[in-house]
């Protein structure tokens, strides 16, 4: 499918390059500032038009409520599109290219995924979104598996580097794992990028996959162990870990859960008192306001893992930590030896709130087995966590509920 960029299984919605640039060549072009679609190849074609048109548009998740419409941009509905003249003419995608690396007054507002609170907007220039992206001829031959939320900061950094490589993406996001494999398979996906979270969710297919070669976790923390189930899955593919986020877009990458800061990046991330702070420069426009001395706190929290304190992995968020009996808790520190029980695909620990000792440790399990055993996993849990670290309460779960990125919910 070298000449499609985009196809959706699903909905049957496909965009090749030709129809790409016989769009972009009508005397006149429809474009609204805002997208509120579920329909994955208007979303793409939106942010095309936006940087060839050198417009700033805002990116809708197509379930938010009016309400969550009214807070985020101010009005309950969305205005009709106008039509705009075109500003000129495209002859080939080479010429295309140009144009869209040349324009540089677009801007493009997105939403966080809500995972910890409402949703915040973050507003990127072409500067910041382009920054991670690599255009070279030894990329043309990719086809992308799209797992991410196509509204959200991973999808788009997905998006930019296939449309800018001439790659093909194909939609696996909100599949089944059988029809997900299927897809892979039918139209020789070589790379997906996706949460931990996604990545749970379809290991347990007993199959390997020869033709993806290159498997990206983002999002969430690292799970060492996922990435084991995911090599007999995927036998040819290289393992990546990327520290990004809403606010900057991707940062760091790594081959397994630890990061170091490279010589790019050594005057934009900086260390203290083991958060991760982003230069200004790098950060959103509308975080701005939220920094001290020119530094954004990110809290994201980090432990060192070498004595020159030169490597160091992501240990949780800061707004996670829970107080259980005046003992500050990991969650994600749970969840990692829940997830390594046999037949538990995934976990989410929490609070809740207890009028005697304040807050109660909960934990919610997803699992394939419908006769395991809570006594089994309390005794599991004994020889690896201190006991004030094991949950009072364990729910089995059909599923555990996610944000709209595919992120384990946390409130």
């Amino acid at each position: 499918m070298s000449e499609t960029f985009f196809f959706d299984q699903k909905s049957n919605a496909k965009i090749t390059y030709k129809n790409l640039l016989s769009l972009l060549n009508q005397n006149v072009i429809s474009f609204s500032p805002y997208c509120y679609t579920r329909k994955i190849d208007d979303i793409f074609m939106n942010i095309i038009y936006a940087m060839y048109l050198n417009k700033e548009l805002t990116l809708l998740d197509y379930d938010f409520k009016s309400d969550e419409l009214r807070k985020s941009i101010g009005r309950k509905s969305i205005p009709k599109p106008k039509k705009l003249k075109n500003p000129a003419e495209v002859k080939s995608f080479e010429s295309l290219i140009k144009i869209l690396l040349k324009n540089s007054r677009w801007k493009l507002n997105l939403f966080t995924s809500g995972t910890t609170g409402p949703p915040q907007k973050a507003t990127h220039n072409a500067k910041s979104l382009l920054k991670g992206i690599r255009i070279a001829q030894k990329h043309r031959s990719y086809t992308w598996g799209l797992a991410y939320n196509p509204t959200h900061i991973a999808a788009i950094q997905v998006f930019l580097q296939a449309l800018l490589n001439k790659n093909t993406i194909i939609n696996i996001f909100n599949y089944s794992i059988i029809d997900t494999f299927k897809i892979i398979k039918r139209y020789n996906i070589t790379h997906i990028s996706a949460t931990p979270t996604y990545y749970r969710l379809i290991s347990s297919y007993n199959q390997s996959v020869k033709t993806v070669v290159q498997v990206t976790s983002g999002g969430e923390k690292y799970d060492k162990t996922l990435e084991s189930k995911l090599r007999a899955i995927f036998p040819n593919a290289k393992f990546l870990n990327i520290y990004a986020s809403t606010e900057a877009g991707t940062l760091l990458i790594s081959k397994g859960e630890s990061f170091s800061i490279d010589n790019d990046y050594s005057d934009y991330i900086k260390i203290e008192d083991n958060q991760i702070f982003l230069h200004k420069d790098i950060v959103s426009i509308s975080k701005l306001n939220q920094l001290i001395d020119n530094w954004y706190p990110t809290g994201d929290i980090i432990e060192y893992v070498d004595d020159t304190k030169n490597k160091f992995k992501i240990t949780m968020r800061k707004s996670d930590k829970l107080n259980i009996g005046g003992y500050i808790v990991n969650p994600y520190e749970i969840e990692n030896e829940l997830i390594k029980y046999p037949d538990v695909i995934n976990a989410r620990v929490y609070g809740k709130p207890n009028s005697v000792i304040g807050t109660i440790l909960c934990a919610d399990i997803h699992t394939s087995k419908k006769d395991i055993q809570e006594s089994r996993i309390r005794l599991f849990l004994k020889e690896k966590l201190q006991d004030f670290k094991i949950p009072r309460f364990i729910n089995f779960v059909d599923s555990i509920k996610t944000s709209r990125t595919g992120k384990v919910h946390r409130i």
